[in-house]
């Protein structure tokens, strides 16, 4: 076990708002506001777990939960087995975090002087330094950047420069919190997949906050979707489907349709009447075989034409939270 929180709550007391004669009283009241809701979460050792929410679910909050920047109101965080409060230093050389908002890179430097300083901080001996500089300049194809200011340089270059920075010291864990923000189509796919190959041959341990429901099904393994700092899933894809029902969209032109009108077998899961010999279905996989309809429909009517659409991740998590606020 790498990570675990246990029955961990962050509250943040905010002022209330004086209105009125009240603003001349003297302190002030509070609101709690409960970013984190009493999470309970293991990461073990090579998993790549997306940690998905709509804004203000908790993330963002939960990652400095995880990382020691901030410190739980209530319960328990361990890294490696430990309280996360205990020998801070030496946990910091085994987890490494790029935030996609807030660069670590020195501005009007070159990279490789950020790199270097890098080096002196988490005590990486000359020659390892050296070895992964080598490797992830490789990897990530930034060799033409390092001595280039990171003022001159693109977002995705500067990204891939903070991921290399991440990766200098060896860690056996880490946090991407929204990453690929702001980035091109072409930029955040290339960012993936060198993530995704780094993790393959190093074994390291990933956690990605992320709005782009295509970057989890792509990466990740595991899903964990918080809803007002609550967890209200935690499991794979497949799980999603299963909970909330694994939907396909059947649009089927026909000239004859008038021949089954009466006696539709499929006719309940419509989603429009019939108009011009289009049939429009939409149906869950888990209760009909989509082979099923095919065959009845065009053992039935001349049919012209056939598009079939799969749900997606994102529309599987959003049928999650409607399913978890009980509409």
């Amino acid at each position: 076990m790498i990570l675990s929180l246990e029955d961990v709550t962050k509250i943040y007391k905010v002022p209330k708002p004086k209105k009125g004669i009240h603003r001349l009283q003297i302190g002030n009241s509070y609101n709690e506001i409960r970013a984190v809701d009493n999470i309970n979460l293991n990461v073990d050792k090579a998993e790549a777990v997306g940690y998905i929410g709509l804004n203000g679910a908790g993330k963002s909050t939960t990652i400095k939960l995880m990382t020691g920047i901030l410190t739980p109101t209530e319960g328990k965080i361990s890294m490696y087995g430990e309280d996360i409060r205990k020998n801070k230093n030496s946990k910091k050389k085994r987890f490494s975090v790029v935030f996609g908002q807030r660069s670590n890179l020195w501005y009007d430097l070159p990279v490789l002087d950020t790199y270097q300083y890098i080096r002196v901080l988490y005590d990486v001996p000359k020659q390892r330094f050296k070895e992964n500089l080598s490797r992830i300049s490789e990897q990530l194809e930034i060799e033409e950047l390092l001595n280039r200011p990171v003022r001159k340089l693109s977002l995705g270059q500067k990204m891939k420069c903070e991921l290399g920075m991440a990766l200098l010291y060896d860690p056996e864990l880490l946090f991407l919190d929204e990453p690929t923000i702001g980035l091109d189509i072409m930029a955040k796919e290339n960012f993936l997949n060198c993530i995704q190959q780094i993790k393959e041959e190093t074994g390291i341990t990933v956690i990605l906050t992320t709005h782009n429901m295509d970057e989890i099904s792509k990466f990740c393994e595991r899903i964990v979707v918080l809803d007002r700092g609550k967890i209200l899933f935690d499991g794979s894809i497949e799980q999603i489907e299963l909970m909330v029902g694994n939907t396909q969209k059947i649009k089927i032109s026909v000239d004859d349709y008038d021949k089954i009108e009466g006696d539709d077998k499929f006719i309940k899961f419509q989603t429009h009447p019939v108009e011009k010999g289009i049939i429009e279905l939409e149906i869950n996989r888990n209760d009909v075989n989509a082979a099923d309809i095919m065959k009845y429909y065009f053992q039935n009517c001349n049919v012209k034409d056939v598009n079939i659409e799969n749900s997606n991740l994102e529309q599987l998590v959003k049928k999650l939270y409607s399913k978890g606020k009980g509409e």
